[in-house]
């Protein structure tokens, strides 16, 4: 069967094969839509990128081009489901299986690291802030409404060190609550795309164990063909 083999009009399906195909198309698109997102949004992340550059240093990866990163590549995988469900071919859904199974496995790699790191969210920050310059500190005071690490009198930026900012929250506490918060979306985030990836991996195993080849119906066709000629 050809990569790019589309046999859609030539092979009919059952209503349940039909149902699975256009779910798999369906949670695709959804896919596609995902990573749609998921590039918007580190693209406006590099753009502003406040945080990243006050906290540079400590060896925080660049959240704005992972999700760059991972959005193109759903895109490009949420096609190719697509056109192996629309296309009936066999070939197609296989290999999106396959890279499908790879990316579950590397997210649950992923998950295991970030359950690690979570736990070192305080620690970094205090790290980041212990090595920040003036001007870095002063871009977190002026993003998250603080002042200083814990309180105004301790390593405050230049922008916060007069009586006026008694009022303001220290940057530590405010800085680790948003990153546990950010965590706890991409989480809830993450489950509901795993509960998505789950059923796709599904659909696909089914279609591409229970729809026929298009070269075997073709060879049955042939075969009552010709034993239909030799009865007349």
């Amino acid at each position: 069967m050809a990569l790019g083999k589309c046999n859609w009009h030539k092979v009919k399906l059952n209503f349940g094969l039909q149902f699975l195909r256009y779910l798999l198309m369906f949670i695709n698109l959804a896919f596609f839509i995902f990573g749609l997102v998921l590039v918007i949004l580190g693209a406006v992340s590099l753009v502003k990128g406040d945080l990243e550059k006050a906290l540079e240093g400590n060896n925080i990866p660049s959240l704005a081009a992972g999700f760059i990163v991972i959005g193109v590549f759903m895109m490009v995988l949420s096609i190719l489901g697509c056109c192996g469900a629309y296309c009936q071919n066999k070939l197609l859904i296989g290999i999106y299986l396959i890279i499908l199974l790879i990316i579950v496995i590397i997210q649950l790699i992923i998950a295991l690291a970030a359950s690690l790191f979570i736990d070192d969210i305080p620690g970094v920050v205090q790290r980041g802030w212990s090595d920040a310059t003036d001007g870095n500190r002063v871009i977190l005071e002026d993003s998250f409404n603080c002042c200083g690490f814990v309180n105004r009198t301790d390593f405050p930026g230049t922008s916060c060190t007069t009586p006026d900012f008694d009022n303001y929250p220290g940057c530590f506490l405010t800085i680790v609550h948003y990153l546990y918060d950010k965590f706890d979306t991409v989480a809830i985030v993450a489950g509901v795309f795993g509960g998505f990836e789950l059923l796709g991996f599904l659909f696909s195993c089914i279609l591409c164990t229970q729809m026929p080849r298009y070269d075997k119906v073709l060879s049955e066709s042939e075969r009552l063909w010709k034993k239909q000629g030799e009865n007349d």
